[in-house]
């Protein structure tokens, strides 16, 4: 079951709860500082990457950095 969404995911107003024991947070805290990150941005990006695919989120990321920098598509 493929998903080959080419739009940016909403805006970020739902909220996912879900409890884990102590270890697998610190864990968690551990790979998140590993990537610079905070847990809940580490958490998002983890979510978005299994539910849009790396590559997808990847392109994103990239369409963003290319925006930020005023590179338009025509250098692609």
């Amino acid at each position: 079951m493929g998903r080959t969404n080419t739009r940016t995911p909403g805006k970020l107003t739902a909220e996912i709860k879900v409890r884990v024991d102590e270890n697998t947070r610190d864990e968690l805290e551990r790979l998140a500082s590993d990537a610079s990150m905070d847990l809940a941005q580490f958490l998002r990006e983890l979510v978005m990457i299994r539910v849009y695919g790396r590559d997808h989120i990847a392109r994103l990321h990239r369409t963003k950095l290319d925006m930020v920098a005023g590179i338009g598509d025509e250098e692609d």
